[in-house]
């Protein structure tokens, strides 16, 4: 009962004391503003009224000073300040922005109506940057035309974050990771800026990954000819020639300069001996980029053991008599009148060169009696189309204008003139006459008797795609075209060719031309057959090389050991491997058919008995010839042949 009681009491106690709260003051006293009468519902509608007010004067994010409200006339109200951190945000608005981090700051504000009063708190972000400005910063790293990779930077001023993806991770993914797609390709990066957990808001990029670029196409097609359809350019069976690329669709057509040889579908033909052909891959978009590859291939001997005399006469015969021949036609722009005729068929004899000497004066400035071992045939062409063999000869063996340019040998169809010894030193090729041709190993075991050799991006060597330890020495300058050398040393490794860089003509250079090769200038004079010259200087080449032990791999132009566009009368008429076909021709001959004479005769008005083939066809579509080998003027075998002119 005693507990009930005070119970009650409590309750009594606790009502009379919410009376004195709601009438505080009563209707006593006042100090005339008015607002001592007013009701709390009044005043907490004013207050709040005042505090929307400043809320919405206040930016969440500060970049300059801001106004601060101090005052509220409508109801005579007035507004202190005080800061969190008066070094960045004051209390008057003032504002010291670290450019480095966004700084979260609290204000706090006491509103006065009277003597009444209320506190409320205010967060904003001081900020070099407004999530916009951070949103334009993430996205001016990424390239309208997206081409790499990117380390996405996600994280700004401390406080901003951003989360991002890609609409389309096949072409670049949500790691930044550029995969480059067969076309060019639009995709967009989503993402939202975030500042803590304060505020978040959404944005978007359109962007386009790049596709394979026509250049980067027809480079992806030379790379796979070479690296897996020509991985061996020493041919010793059938090679398999593609006609598409299929990845991209890029058609390819092949030509072979020699069709009896290797034919445009790459079926071959073996003969005595090795045979010297180049194809020509031509592969092409459909906008009309092309692009072209040479390859310089070697195609295997037959094995002579195992065969009788007459089956090797008539294979090398058959290599003489083509099944169908197409027009020759040497020239350039400066020096358009090369061919006289529509070309001709080598007709071999068993004939030496006729050489006449005109050696250039001891002590002339062009005759350095310096000792040489050669290693090299340097093939040129004397690109003065006004002068004649003999004329250059003349010219080189008076030491003109007391000039060092000296060679060993000048071709043309007035003949073959002799102006320096083949063991002394000449300067046709660039370089020095010190430097020599060397080969050096570069440790890597061969797997291809003809391989293919080339400069990577990174401009090293690489030989059958592998990485050699060799460098350019002048890595902002590309190689000769011709190709660096390389031949498999008796360790089985790949030894290459030492390099220079040649200034004279703008290329890295297989070294040692000077110093090591006999120079050849073929005379290109307008109204001459340049056929003729040709066929001399083959059969002048062979020589050399049998004189000095040298393969027909030592057979090099001038471009090889300098960059120079040399001989250009060849070289433009993709008839350099063709002139390489009638040296292997008449080197292995002379080894071979020593005993043997040969004499052709042509049973057809447009071609002579030494083969050539007059340019006014006089309607014939072919010419007909026989030819009798003869031993010890003994006959040995009488053949004849027809060919098919193109």
């Amino acid at each position: 009962m005693k507990n009930k009681l005070v119970f009650i009491l409590l309750i009594l106690f606790g009502l009379f004391l919410i009376g004195c709260e709601n009438n505080p003051g009563g209707n006593e006293g006042g100090n005339g503003d008015g607002n001592e009468d007013k009701p709390s519902s009044e005043l907490d509608i004013q207050f709040s009224e005042i505090s929307s007010y400043i809320k919405d004067n206040i930016p969440f994010f500060v970049t300059e000073d801001i106004e601060l409200t101090t005052e509220y006339l409508k109801y005579g109200a007035y507004v202190e300040w005080s800061s969190s951190n008066e070094e960045v945000l004051d209390f008057a608005g003032n504002v010291s922005i670290n450019r480095q981090k966004a700084i979260e700051v609290q204000l706090t504000y006491t509103v006065f109506i009277g003597e009444n009063e209320k506190q409320e708190n205010i967060s904003v972000v001081v900020t070099p940057a407004t999530p916009e400005q951070v949103s334009d910063r993430f996205s001016k790293q990424f390239s309208n035309l997206i081409t790499r990779d990117y380390e996405v930077v996600d994280q700004y001023y401390e406080l901003f974050s951003i989360e991002w993806i890609s609409t389309n991770a096949n072409v670049f993914t949500n790691e930044g990771v550029y995969v480059k797609p067969l076309e060019d390709t639009e995709f967009e990066i989503k993402y939202v800026v975030k500042c803590k957990d304060y505020t978040s808001q959404e944005f978007s990029r359109k962007l386009t990954a790049a596709g394979v670029s026509d250049a980067e196409k027809l480079a992806e097609v030379e790379n796979w000819l070479k690296n897996e359809i020509l991985l061996d350019l020493y041919l010793t069976e059938e090679v398999t020639l593609p006609n598409v690329y299929e990845k991209y669709n890029i058609p390819i057509t092949w030509e072979s300069t020699n069709p009896d040889v290797v034919s445009n579908d790459g079926k071959i033909k073996h003969y005595v001996f090795e045979r010297y052909v180049t194809l020509i891959c031509t592969y092409e978009l459909d906008n009309g980029s092309k692009g072209t590859l040479k390859a310089e291939c070697i195609v295997s001997p037959l094995d002579t053991s195992k065969m009788s005399e007459q089956e090797i006469l008539e294979s090398f015969l058959s290599a003489i008599a083509l099944n169908t021949y197409s027009k020759v036609k040497f020239g350039y722009s400066e020096c358009p009148q090369l061919s006289t005729t529509y070309g001709s068929l080598y007709f071999y004899t068993n004939t030496e060169s006729e050489v006449v000497e005109m050696l250039i004066p001891i002590g002339t400035s062009n005759r350095s009696q310096k000792a040489m071992d050669p290693q090299l045939v340097v093939i040129h062409d004397t690109a003065n189309y006004n002068a004649s063999a003999l004329a250059n000869a003349k010219y080189v063996q008076s030491g003109y204008s007391n000039s060092t340019t000296g060679w060993h040998y000048t071709t043309g169809n007035d003949g073959i003139y002799q102006t320096l010894p083949e063991n002394e030193c000449g300067a046709h090729a660039n370089g020095s006459q010190s430097t020599k041709f060397e080969l050096v190993d570069t440790g890597i075991k061969a797997v291809a008797k003809k391989p293919q050799v080339t400069i990577g991006d990174d401009k090293y060597i690489y030989i059958s795609g592998q990485k050699t330890n060799f460098m350019l020495p002048n890595t902002a300058k590309k190689f000769a075209d011709d190709g660096l050398m390389c031949e498999i040393g008796s360790n089985g490794n790949y030894w290459i060719s030492k390099i220079w860089y040649c200034e004279s003509h703008g290329y890295n250079a297989n070294l040692g031309g000077n110093g090591s090769g006999v120079g050849i200038e073929s005379a290109v004079k307008k109204g001459d057959d340049y056929m003729m010259t040709v066929r001399k200087t083959a059969k002048l080449t062979a020589e050399i090389l049998l004189r000095h032990d040298l393969g027909v791999n030592r057979v090099v132009q001038h471009n090889t050991t300098s960059g120079k566009n040399c001989p250009q009368a060849i070289r433009e008429a993709n008839y350099w491997y063709t002139f390489k076909d009638f040296v292997a021709m008449e080197k292995w001959a002379k080894e071979n058919l020593s005993q043997y004479q040969f004499t052709w005769t042509s049973t057809c008005p447009i071609m002579n008995n030494e083969g050539y083939i007059s340019l006014d066809l006089k309607g014939l579509t072919s010419v007909s010839y026989s030819v009798l080998v003869t031993k010890n003027s003994s006959k040995v075998l009488e053949k004849s042949f027809s060919t098919k002119l193109v």
